[in-house]
């Protein structure tokens, strides 16, 4: 038989719903693919990645930052970061988390969803070897200071009043700024020798001794 207009109507709008069903599909496929593989280049990170919402909630928590922090993802989900956020965008900050270790975090702003991303990694043996420089300037600044000090104080005095000294007080003067040199040319010595251990340029002889 004749196919009627009313069912003409009808299998076009049967048809449209299909139509709009698989693009629906089609589009979720895709949403899906994208959400994989954005989850995948996260995943391969070695920096902690976080995204959050606009309060500021953990939305994804890479497996880096699960590994960085202690924390695993479903944890961590619906929850603030433990750690301090970026007051500016783009600017880092350090953190010291309980445990020791040590974060640099940075934070980006997500325009287009208004969420954030922040990027954390572990910056632990760089805080020490910033530490351990500092130590190292503080202590070597003392060490030279000292000698020095005492050899500028005694040339100093030499020379204003070489002529109101007697012979021994100029002996001992210039005694001491001889000592006080020998000692300044051994720590120097020291300073140099660290540097070559450093370097992995130090030749070392082996020789029989008493």
């Amino acid at each position: 038989r004749k196919v009627g207009h009313v069912e003409l109507e009808l299998l076009e709008l049967l048809a449209a719903h299909a139509g709009v069903a698989i693009g629906n599909a089609l589009a979720y496929e895709e949403t899906d693919r994208q959400r994989l593989h954005e989850q995948v280049v996260a995943d391969s990170s070695a920096d902690g990645i976080a995204v959050l919402d606009f309060d500021g909630r953990v939305r994804k928590w890479n497996r880096s930052a699960v590994e960085l922090t202690g924390y695993s993802t479903e944890t961590m989900a619906g929850r603030h970061p433990p750690f301090p956020i970026p007051a500016c965008h783009g600017e880092p900050i350090k953190h010291k988390l309980d445990d020791g270790r040590w974060l640099e975090i940075l934070m980006a702003r997500i325009p287009r969803t208004h969420e954030w991303v922040v990027d954390f990694r572990d910056i632990t043996a760089q805080k020490h070897m910033e530490d351990d420089q500092e130590l190292f300037l503080a202590t070597t600044g003392h060490e030279l200071r000292t000698p020095i000090t005492v050899i500028h104080g005694l040339a100093s005095t030499l020379r204003t009043r070489w002529g109101h000294l007697e012979a021994e007080a100029q002996r001992e003067a210039v005694e001491t700024i001889v000592e006080r040199s020998r000692s300044l040319v051994a720590l120097v010595e020291r300073l140099s020798l660290g540097s070559d251990v450093a370097r992995g340029e130090l030749n070392v002889k082996q020789v029989p001794f008493d």
